[in-house]
């Protein structure tokens, strides 16, 4: 994970942009391609369920980065009403990714979130709860649509390379992941997702996570 580390460690946004996708797609090709080395007659891998406790501050606003990071990384997350709670289920590569990814993204929004506080005068409005918590929000959604495009890349790649055998393989995946999310929780419902309390903090956000070059946004699909 050293892409991460220095996506972490990095003073400038799009720089830790850049190494963030790479991880991603790096982390995805992996699991991928072991998806296609190990399914098949007599294969037992089996969706599986994690809890994750969320803190405070702004504990629905990180919430929200990790049920959008599952998502991309091919997984459900699950909030658990009137707990600071959420309930990941996906295999458990894709899960490990997950983790790692939220716990770096996280260092990073906080780290985008301290540059603003540094730079702002006391009291001012980037220093409020209601701007911070919008912007982590913009910043998860941003950052969301960014790593579904990388994944979606990276599945194009490989079910070319594997002549079409991995686009059936994760549909049966999703299909299974969905089946054990219905099975957990049968009357799970779908919940709106409130919007932003500040619309400057979520744009704010919004910036943070889609400055830079991402490799695949050069690289395309081919």
């Amino acid at each position: 994970f050293r892409s991460l580390a220095k996506a972490e460690s990095s003073t400038f946004e799009a720089e830790a942009q850049a190494f963030t996708a790479k991880a991603h797609e790096l982390m995805t090709r992996h699991a991928l391609e072991h998806v296609l080395v190990t399914t098949g007659p007599g294969a037992d891998d089996r969706p599986v369920a994690r809890r994750i406790c969320i803190d405070d501050p702004y504990a629905d606003a990180k919430a929200h980065l990790l049920a959008v990071i599952a998502q991309a990384c091919r997984s459900t997350a699950v909030l658990l009403g009137g707990l600071q709670m959420v309930t990941l289920v996906g295999f458990a590569s894709d899960l490990a990714e997950v983790d790692v990814l939220f716990t770096s993204l996280l260092v990073q929004a906080q780290g985008s979130l301290d540059q603003l506080g540094r730079a702002s005068e006391p009291g001012s409005r980037e220093r409020t709860r209601g701007f911070r918590s919008s912007f982590l929000r913009g910043f998860a959604h941003r950052i969301g649509d960014r790593l579904q495009i990388a994944g979606a890349a990276t599945v194009a790649d490989l079910d070319r390379e594997s002549g079409g055998a991995l686009v059936p393989v994760m549909a049966e995946r999703r299909d299974a992941v969905d089946h054990h999310v219905a099975e957990m929780h049968p009357q799970l419902r779908t919940k709106h997702v409130a919007g932003p309390t500040d619309r400057l903090g979520w744009y704010a956000g919004r910036e943070a996570a889609g400055r830079g070059d991402l490799p695949r946004d050069r690289l395309g699909a081919g």
